[in-house]
């Protein structure tokens, strides 16, 4: 998860988090979608393939494609399309489910993170990470390395406050 989110309805939110458990179980890599409430450019966009067919029902949406902080057209366009929701950043899944995924699409990322581990330094209660690995480390968000390529993902749309 992002540190940086507001969460106002939080018995909502664990009600959707509680709600993932099944997707999790099926080897779904879950991200959750905010629903937009004005047309903005500094989100990322998802558009999900097909709306929900129940109001207030909690499912998991086929991703069609992720739109990196539009320009203020599209923000306009895609706040009127039901099919798109803010990019949250927050991910749930098993870890053997990302590392599956990053073995077929990302296979440099995950490399660095055994280099990075390897390098690592325990330090009473922590885990330090080698810095110089880290340091070499490929700049690429998970949406773009697996997200947009997988057919395992899902959006679970988030209207939390």
């Amino acid at each position: 998860m992002a540190a940086d989110h507001l969460i106002e309805n939080i018995v909502e939110f664990q009600r959707i988090i509680q709600s993932k458990k099944t997707y999790v179980n099926q080897g779904r890599l879950v991200t959750f979608g905010i629903v937009p409430t004005s047309a903005e450019t500094v989100y990322g966009y998802i558009q999900i393939k097909e709306l929900p067919t129940k109001e207030n029902q909690i499912i998991g949406l086929k991703i069609n494609k992720f739109i990196e902080k539009p320009n203020k057209d599209i923000a306009v366009k895609s706040i009127k399309d039901s099919r798109f929701t803010w990019n949250s950043g927050m991910f749930i899944f098993k870890a053997s489910t990302i590392i599956t995924e990053l073995k077929k699409f990302a296979l440099e990322i995950l490399n660095y993170c055994k280099m990075v581990l390897e390098a690592d330094i325990e330090d009473l209660d922590f885990l330090r990470l080698g810095k110089e690995s880290l340091k070499k480390y490929p700049k690429i968000f998970i949406d773009l390395a697996v997200m947009e390529k997988t057919n395992s993902g899902i959006v679970l749309p988030l209207n939390v406050g």
